[in-house]
């Protein structure tokens, strides 16, 4: 009897703790209703969101690699779409690296191509050397990026040197931190260009202080190591030694900067 009055309680308490929560369900029907729609939609929208970001970075992507099929020819719009790539992916630690090397890329390719523009030029390797230098400031802490840019940046202030702007400690600076860095895949082509980088420097070093009179006579024959006359229409002739000419400098090779990986 104990038992079985015991299980009707239990029934009981069940049964009314039931119908409170059905009683409690009818009073706020209507914002549990409201409720579930809220996170539905919260889910949906959540859900396109995450759909148009992949779309947007899969157009980045699509766009990044049309650049560089279009390479061959660089005109002022493709430096210029290269350019609003790199602001539109410049939070994306993947692509935005690689979408600012590539608009400094552009700028400097069409530097070294440029022919009679030397102000130009100059204007070009400097946009170049501005860019990988904000690529280093904002990415250079991921791996791999640092010294592929510092290749890059280097290959810059060697084309700036022989256009007279350029600082050689810089240079020797950039080559010796990508060297102290072993694991960056760069290091054994950054210690070969800074063993040879004197060598390079000397042409350089005797356009910089040859005479304008040596260069520009640098073209004739020579005839003899007897003392040549040289007449002026304003002074006596004045004797000096004839020797053979110097041979015309070749331009100090530059370093192609780095081929960013597509990612």
């Amino acid at each position: 009897m104990k038992q079985t009055r015991r299980k009707e309680l239990k029934t009981n308490e069940l049964s009314i703790y039931l119908q409170q929560i059905q009683e409690a369900v009818g009073r706020h029907s209507n914002l549990i209703i409201g409720g579930v729609v809220v996170v539905v939609l919260i889910l949906v929208a959540g859900l396109l969101v995450q759909r148009n970001r992949h779309a947007a970075r899969q157009a980045a992507w699509e766009s990044y690699h049309g650049i560089q099929n279009r390479m061959a020819t660089i005109t002022p719009e493709l430096i210029d779409e290269a350019r609003q790539l790199a602001e539109d992916t410049l939070n994306q630690a993947d692509l935005g690296p690689l979408a600012m090397e590539l608009h400094a890329d552009l700028n400097y390719s069409l530097a070294i191509t440029l022919q009679g523009e030397p102000e130009r030029t100059k204007q070009l390797l400097q946009n170049a050397k501005s860019i990988y230098e904000q690529t280093l400031a904002r990415f250079g802490s991921l791996p791999g990026v640092a010294a592929r840019v510092r290749m890059s940046l280097v290959a810059v202030e060697e084309s700036l040197l022989v256009a007279g702007e350029g600082d050689v400690e810089r240079i020797r600076k950039l080559y010796q931190q990508v060297i102290d860095d072993p694991t960056s895949g760069f290091s054994a082509d950054a210690s070969g260009q800074l063993e040879s980088l004197d060598r390079r420097l000397i042409p350089l070093e005797i356009l910089a202080t040859r005479p304008a009179e040596e260069t520009s006579a640098a073209t004739a024959p020579a005839a003899s190591l007897q003392p040549v006359l040289i007449e002026t229409p304003t002074s006596p002739p004045v004797a000096v030694p004839d020797a053979k000419p110097a041979a015309k400098p070749e331009a100090a090779p530059v370093t192609a900067p780095a081929e960013p990986s597509p990612g």
